[in-house]
């Protein structure tokens, strides 16, 4: 490992995919979550009990890559990517590269293929460049975004972001492989691409610029695996941009299979920046009353709303339930928060926020909506929270209030820089 520092970065799409069971089970009765640890490079399997939500670990971790910052699964859950920032990629320069993994049925992982490095330049220093990945619906297509640099004094980046798609196979990532720059007019020092969500219907993706405080909106070709340029549209948001998520129906019953109809189709975006909020819009996907031509266009939803936390990293959308929950790195905290599918709103819950960790840097939910798992940086654990998400004995309806486990902590061997819960 040529760097001593330590990445901090939330995977900024994090995907859960549902099940008819729950967040699916190599052990029945258990969500399973795959961890990243950054200071032994290490990738690791634990199933979390239903119950009590202890986690034990599932078999033997694997080699991560240096710096893992990201990860993301197909839907069909076999394969997995990381994404890993300032790898060796040469006897003494860096650069930013994705490993793949097939998943054995007990959900432990095994190297596929050579690990692929994105397209930018090679450094004899670290760069620090974040990365962000998403798979298409069909889980055929994996995006890649690179940060880039947002360059000197104003000046035109030295290093522009990017934005890659890569076909997806069981053998390994392809070594060639298209990819377009995510400038868009106007961008004249770079802006900072570091989070990417695939719409679940009708071929676009939203990329959150981080140095222009804006999402850009892309058209692709599924069949050809290019991205158009240039982008179709960009919109502004809240100070920097560092995570995003589609709302629990959206696209209908292309993701959710919980879902029987579509909700407002909504895109959230939580801002890390000056801003702490969320930024609700609403996308243009698929036909509905208010969307005759689906265009991928994205629409205000009555302004943002505050997480009452600081450094918003990572949005934890519930599978189950209209709920979705904000992870705040700076804070160290967790908003929770009502979310109506008729208005797009995001209401928070009564309290506000729930605490975690030191430094919680990403998060996710089991697809049965009864465990919410954040991993914390500055501890070296994974926090376990209990959602309400079932009706009382008296006929209550969930609240979707967390409180802890009752084994509230998985204590880990390192660093913790990414999950990903099923």
């Amino acid at each position: 490992m040529k760097s001593g520092w330590t990445l901090v970065f939330a995977v900024a799409s994090l995907l859960v995919f549902s099940s008819c069971s729950s967040t699916t089970n190599a052990t029945t009765g258990s969500g399973i979550v795959w961890v990243a640890t950054s200071g032994d490079q290490m990738i690791t399997t634990y199933s979390i009990n239903s119950t009590s939500g202890a986690g034990s670990r599932v078999g033997n971790g694997v080699p991560s890559g240096v710096q893992p910052s990201a990860m993301v699964m197909t839907p069909d859950r076999t394969l997995l990517f990381v994404a890993n920032v300032d790898d060796n990629c040469g006897s003494s320069t860096f650069c930013n590269q994705v490993r793949e993994f097939s998943v054995n049925t007990d959900g432990t992982l095994k190297a596929v293929g050579n690990p692929v490095a994105m397209p930018t330049p090679a450094a004899s220093s670290p760069q620090g460049m974040r990365m962000s990945l998403a798979v298409d619906p069909t889980g055929k297509l994996l995006f890649v975004t690179n940060q880039g640099n947002s360059g000197p004094l104003g000046q035109a980046s030295t290093v522009p972001g990017s934005i890659s798609i890569l076909p997806i196979s069981s053998s390994g990532l392809p070594s060639t492989f298209n990819t377009v720059p995510s400038t868009i007019l106007g961008d004249a020092i770079g802006n900072g691409p570091v989070a990417v969500a695939v719409a679940p219907t009708g071929g676009f993706i939203y990329i959150a610029n981080q140095f222009t405080n804006t999402v850009a909106l892309f058209s692709y070709d599924a069949t050809a695996a290019t991205i158009a340029t240039p982008a179709i549209a960009s919109y502004a948001t809240g100070a920097n941009p560092a995570a995003l998520a589609f709302s629990r129906c959206a696209g209908g019953r292309v993701l959710n299979s919980n879902c029987t109809a579509s909700d407002g189709d909504n895109l959230f975006v939580a801002h890390s920046g000056l801003s702490n909020n969320v930024s609700i819009f609403a996308a243009c996907i698929e036909v509905t009353p208010t969307c005759a031509n689906p265009d991928g266009t994205l629409q205000v939803v009555s302004g943002s709303v505050p997480v009452n936390g600081l450094g918003a990293s990572s949005i934890v959308v519930s599978p189950q339930l209209d709920f979705v929950y904000v992870v705040n790195t700076q804070s160290n905290d967790i908003s929770q928060f009502k979310y109506g599918p008729a208005t797009g709103l995001l209401t928070a819950l009564s309290p506000a926020t729930i605490s975690t960790g030191t430094s919680p840097v990403s998060g996710g939910i089991t697809s049965d909506g009864s465990f919410v798992i954040v991993p914390d940086s500055g501890g070296s654990d994974l926090a376990v929270f209990r959602v309400d998400n079932t009706v009382s004995s008296t006929g209550t309806a969930p609240t979707g209030l967390m409180s802890r486990a009752s084994t509230p902590t998985v204590t880990l061997a390192s660093q913790p820089s990414v999950i990903i819960v099923r």
